[in-house]
């Protein structure tokens, strides 16, 4: 696939080469983070229209792929990771190896939606990101940002992976606290998943390389796990009541 160099400077990639090497669009953790998406998505946008999104951090392509699959939207994916972008498959919209903070002329106020996904977990300092993440939205135009949630979660996977933090809805919706933005819904998502991650949080423990570290938290070696977490997911996607937590959240807001 083409790459269009936007950004001169090359950085460095903020995410692990093994999170990458096993990271694939039939993970069910990406197939779960999806469905979730579209359910809460469809109150408020058509599959049908032709829409342009931009995937912020979109790495592999992984989301814009699921998205193209599945609805008329174009989406165009920008991140700073080189080798994620050389991974991208079946794309019908750009490849950009472009950091948004640099704010090209010809994307700002080009896109209907925007998306963050699993981004500013990673970022020091996310005012100005996000900032500049919204100015490439046209006027209405949506964004949608999913984190993982809960700090009490927070472990040497998340460490190793390069997660600063993790959310709430409190600190997620603290974000925009300065942007115009209208908040439309903030959902939990994998409540199932919790008493995973605490399982996962005590066994990374005692686990010394962020390589071994990572393999362990998120791959899908283990059957007998994997056997629960489908049964799980399947389970939860049936339910369209609000969670009180969950392992992740999704945020969808409006650029007003």
């Amino acid at each position: 696939m083409r790459i269009d160099y936007i950004s001169k400077v090359s950085l460095s990639s903020p995410f692990q080469a093994t999170w990458k090497d096993i990271s694939n669009i039939d993970h069910f953790w990406f197939k779960w983070r999806f469905l979730v998406l579209l359910s809460k998505l469809e109150n408020f946008l058509g599959t049908n229209l032709a829409l342009r999104a931009l995937d912020i951090g979109g790495s592999q392509g992984i989301l814009a792929q699921q998205i193209e699959n599945t609805t008329n939207w174009t989406v165009d994916i920008a991140d700073i990771d080189i080798d994620a972008l050389h991974k991208v498959k079946n794309a019908k919209g750009k490849i950009l190896f472009y950091d948004i903070s640099d704010e090209d002329p010809i994307f700002l106020k080009s896109y209907d939606i925007v998306f963050l996904f699993d981004v500013i977990e990673h970022l020091g300092k996310t005012q100005c990101f996000i900032s500049s993440a919204l100015k490439h939205l046209k006027s209405g135009g949506m964004i949608c940002i999913n984190v993982p949630a809960l700090q009490c979660l927070y472990s040497k996977y998340d460490r190793a992976v390069g997660h600063l933090r993790r959310y709430d809805k409190k600190t997620l919706i603290g974000e925009f606290e300065n942007s115009d933005v209208e908040i439309l819904g903030i959902y939990y998502w994998g409540l199932l998943l919790v008493p995973f991650l605490l399982i996962r949080k005590l066994m990374c423990f005692f686990r010394k390389s962020n390589h071994d570290i990572v393999n362990f938290g998120f791959s899908q070696s283990n059957a007998f796990l994997l056997y629960f977490i489908n049964i799980f997911f399947k389970l939860e996607s049936k339910f369209r009541c609000a969670f009180p937590v969950g392992s992740s959240l999704l945020l969808i807001a409006k650029k007003v």
